[in-house]
């Protein structure tokens, strides 16, 4: 029986990295995937966006407008809360009894 399999994630700068290794070795893409520890499949798609897209292909992905106002409003909420917290204990070092 096989051990589950873990979801990796690697970053542009390795994934690009690995394209450039394969292109310029003369290497299959099994030997370069055997080399990094990454699935020839893996290898074999980064290559393929790599020839449809260039280096942008691995680049950050461009956010909705959805996206972009829910990391606003997290960031918000975060600052909210810390001022809130910060009343808190403002509030209670206040109120101490002397």
């Amino acid at each position: 029986m096989q051990a589950p399999r873990k979801n990796r994630q690697y970053d542009a700068e390795f994934k690009k990295n690995t394209v450039d290794l394969y292109l310029s070795s003369g290497k299959s893409l099994n030997q370069v995937g055997k080399d990094l520890g990454v699935p020839e499949a893996t290898v074999h798609t980064w290559v393929r966006k790599y020839r449809s897209g260039g280096n942008s292909s691995f680049g950050p992905k461009e956010l909705t407008t959805h996206e972009k106002e829910m990391l606003a409003l997290k960031r918000q909420l975060a600052e909210t809360t810390m001022e809130r917290d910060i009343l808190k204990k403002a509030i209670a070092i206040f109120s101490r009894k002397k």
